[in-house]
């Protein structure tokens, strides 16, 4: 099963979420893992999608789901609660094409994240931090 990393980042009850070129799903920031750790991949992920640098991450959680890419695929994330160090920004040259705040009450926002972002969403909000 394939690894990869997220990105929790709340603001005023409302998590950001990012659009992609190359899906149409809205995930999480994040990416996959590649020859480095769960925490050093949202490190670097981070920085090139929004351009802001990760301080203090926490391991919220493990989670399975499709991917934005295949919903097919089965894919496991590691979702971490972080600070950012700079304002979170649409990257030149980057997969990322849009920025989106999602609140529990966007429905229409909802229903476009990925399966596994929704996952997430939904632990989120079951936790009230959404």
């Amino acid at each position: 099963m394939k690894q990869m990393v997220s990105l929790i980042y709340i603001r005023d009850k409302k998590l950001l979420v990012v659009q992609s070129k190359k899906y149409e799903p809205l995930t999480l920031p994040g990416g996959k893992i590649e020859k480095d750790s769960y925490v050093d991949a949202l490190y670097r992920e981070v920085i090139e999608e929004l351009g802001s640098v990760v301080v203090n991450p926490r391991l919220f959680g493990y989670f399975d789901g499709g991917s934005a890419a295949d919903p097919s695929e089965i894919i496991t994330v590691a979702a971490y609660f972080a600070d950012l160090q700079g304002e979170p920004e649409v990257q030149e040259g980057e997969s990322v094409i849009a920025i989106h705040w999602v609140s529990p009450h966007d429905t229409e926002k909802v229903l476009k994240l990925s399966d596994v972002s929704r996952r997430i969403f939904d632990e989120l909000f079951k936790q009230d931090y959404l």
